[in-house]
């Protein structure tokens, strides 16, 4: 008589030593860490100046991203006409990034300075204080120290429009993007 193979037997044996392992890794007790999680904390602490450690030296101030936008602004070797379509541009960035902007409306210079600044609820600074683009009571205004002609036409649009040269509204040298 031949001696036959017992391959069921030898799967069996692996299978039940598979299973085996497995009830053994699962319910073995895991070890434990020795460092505590870190708790998540809000703070209210005030930014320091982050300096330069070979030099001690105070870094540069970070750039707002409004500012890398109207890069030129009110250069004399741009076109009038590029000033009015970077703040077109601006005023797009700044109406996606601020949702309060849809209750609101924004119909004047004040208004738009005022976003711009991050002054209202929920905002960011996208230019600073002291941008070519703002006059001292923040308006936004022309390269002419103007204030802009803004017309809201709803729903996020509006129309921009420089005086011009002559600080004029409504003559023959106004500027529109």
């Amino acid at each position: 008589m031949k001696a036959r193979p017992r391959l069921p037997t030898v799967a069996a044996v692996l299978a039940a030593c598979a299973i085996g392992l497995t009830v053994v890794l699962l319910t073995a007790p895991r070890p434990r860490s020795t460092t505590a999680p870190i708790p998540f904390q809000i703070s209210a602490e005030v930014p320091v100046p982050r300096t330069h450690p070979s030099t001690s030296q105070p870094s540069p101030p970070r750039t707002l991203p409004g500012e890398a936008i109207l890069a030129g602004f009110g250069s004399p070797s741009q076109p009038p006409r590029e000033d009015l379509r970077r703040l077109r541009h601006l005023f797009d960035n700044a109406l996606l990034l601020a949702k309060s902007a849809r209750d609101r409306p924004l119909a004047t210079p004040e208004d738009w300075g005022a976003l711009l600044l991050g002054r209202w609820p929920g905002t960011e600074a996208l230019l600073p204080t002291h941008h070519a683009a703002l006059d001292s009571q923040a308006r936004v205004i022309d390269r002419w120290g103007t204030p802009l002609h803004i017309h809201a036409l709803g729903s996020g649009r509006f129309e921009l429009r420089s005086a011009g040269p002559d600080r004029k509204l409504w003559t023959q040298d106004d500027v529109t993007p």
